[in-house]
């Protein structure tokens, strides 16, 4: 499964580290499914990241990543892997 998967970084918040990836429930069977819907949906990410950080998280890139991607990818960006437990 594919997942709508968004790089943010909260630098402006002082976050170390300052980029992590968030990730959406919904998944999707394949990579070409999850990235028409990361297109459609793209204003309402937009938003929601907005809301959730208040105007303080950037959006620096939107993919489409399996569960297992985005915990390496975040624990090489310096997460602790423990965080990740429950995926």
């Amino acid at each position: 499964m594919f997942y709508i998967s968004v790089l943010v970084s909260l630098a402006l918040l002082g976050q170390v580290p300052p980029t992590g990836w968030i990730q959406d429930t919904v998944g999707y069977s394949t990579d070409e499914e999850c990235i028409a819907a990361s297109i459609e949906r793209a204003p309402e990410i937009s938003a929601a990241v907005n809301t959730w950080f208040n105007g303080m998280g950037e959006i620096l890139e939107i993919d489409c990543l399996t569960k297992k991607e985005f915990v390496k990818t975040n624990v090489e960006l310096g997460h602790d892997e423990s965080l990740f437990e429950d995926y």
